[in-house]
């Protein structure tokens, strides 16, 4: 397949840091983008009868676990098996055409059969504009897609956070464009109609979907969702959401510690000599010790540790567990634990939050903790989309994921 990354214009789009994870992370989606791409094209060139076999590829692709990860063989197991012998299995004289990625976000396929000419067009639509969508737009680009493709992105924002470089962002090694892809920028690279909305439902059945504030419904014959996740206990744990500063959405975070970095800036300015003397007492507390709390209570110390406070910062960060990634093996928590304390953060494990006031947070336990700011990264819950969609009879767990088989077809669509 071509390498759209040669090109000078996507280059400058989709722009590539130098760190090997970031190449790591590059090189997965672009190996995951093509073999959707050869499967769709499979898929939409699949027809007996002029009967056109629609389908929509699904992403689930879970940035905050490392667990269920892409594999390609699984992939082509369900490919081999929806394609063997040129046809599909039968139910119900409906066709099953579900493909899906592990992870945090979620995508489905239409089932239908329908009497058309080869020719017809067919309309796929991608909602969200995610890092999957991101590849998968590069693939079926005007000059790569069948001519009869058409191809829609959907999206909430015009401008996508590479969450890889989020934490670098924090830190003051980037700044916030260079890990920002323009999506506008790329839809009209690749040819590809981007509508800037919020999806407020999917009809499975009839194939459209409708956007917030407006009636009008996007018809589609495949369908694909990377829609990303939202944060867990922003909204359950009283106070969060009025004093804590979220990961999520993702866009949001870098601007929310770049005003607070501006207004705590201007309160210096305004101390007396007195009150200089005795230092600036700025108490960061990060809410999470999973592997982004653990990354932006260092990225905050860094970029924070720099401003003249006359006094250092003070960085907490509170873990739920008995310790900090204890799925990982002995020495990864060690280095993880040796890099917190040569940069002095404070770990306290066993701290369970049960409310935010505006000067301290309260556990479980009865400890106060006072602070002047809080970064809330307690993980990762599905979208309020996918759990609308359970009630399109679309099977999703009892954590609001959607459902899929070992050959990642979802198991009801």
């Amino acid at each position: 397949m071509r390498d759209y990354f040669q090109d000078s214009k996507i280059k400058s789009l989709l722009r590539q840091p130098g760190s090997e994870r970031h190449r790591l992370t590059r090189r997965k989606a672009v190996s995951l983008s093509t073999w959707i791409y050869y499967w769709l094209l499979s898929v939409l060139a699949t027809s007996s009868n002029n009967n056109i076999k629609t389908t929509a590829t699904a992403f689930m692709m879970n940035h905050a676990s490392s667990k269920g990860c892409f594999t390609r063989r699984a992939l082509e197991t369900g490919l081999t098996n929806n394609l063997r012998n040129g046809s599909c299995e039968q139910t119900n004289k409906q066709d099953r055409w579900i493909t899906t990625v592990n992870g945090s976000s979620s995508s489905l396929l239409s089932e239908t059969e329908k009497q058309n000419s080869p020719g017809a067009e067919k309309k796929l639509v991608l909602v969200g504009g995610g890092h999957a969508h991101l590849q998968v737009i590069k693939a079926l680009n005007k000059q790569a897609r069948p001519e009869n493709l058409s191809v829609t992105l959907v999206d909430v924002q015009s401008h996508a956070s590479y969450s890889g470089m989020v934490p670098g962002c924090v830190a003051n090694l980037y700044t916030p464009d260079q890990a920002t892809i323009d999506l506008a920028a790329l839809a009209e690279w690749a040819s590809v109609e981007f509508i800037q909305g919020r999806v407020a439902d999917i009809d499975l059945d009839a194939k459209h979907l409708v956007l917030h504030g407006s009636d009008e419904r996007l018809s589609f014959d495949a369908i694909s969702l990377d829609i990303g996740s939202t944060a867990r206990g922003l909204y359950e744990t009283e106070g969060a959401k009025e004093f804590a500063i979220p990961t999520r959405p993702i866009s949001d975070l870098v601007h929310k510690i770049e005003l607070a970095e501006q207004q705590l800036k201007r309160d210096t300015l305004l101390l007396s000599p007195s009150q200089k003397k005795k230092g600036t007492n700025v108490h960061v507390v990060v809410v999470g010790g999973g592997a982004a709390g653990i990354e932006l209570s260092m990225a905050i110390q860094a970029r924070w540790g720099l401003i003249d406070l006359d006094a250092p910062i003070k960085v907490t960060l509170l873990n739920a567990g008995s310790e900090l990634l204890s799925e990982e093996n002995i020495q990864s928590r060690a280095a993880v634990n040796n890099a917190l304390s040569k940069r002095h953060i404070s770990v306290r494990n066993d701290s369970i939050v049960q409310r935010l006031t505006e000067e301290d947070v309260c556990l479980k336990d009865g400890t106060k903790i006072p602070y002047t700011h809080c970064i809330w990264a307690a993980g990762a819950i599905a979208h309020g989309l996918a759990w609308k969609l359970q009630s399109n009879k679309l099977a999703v767990s009892d954590r609001g994921w959607v459902s899929v088989t070992p050959n990642l077809q979802s198991v009801s669509h």
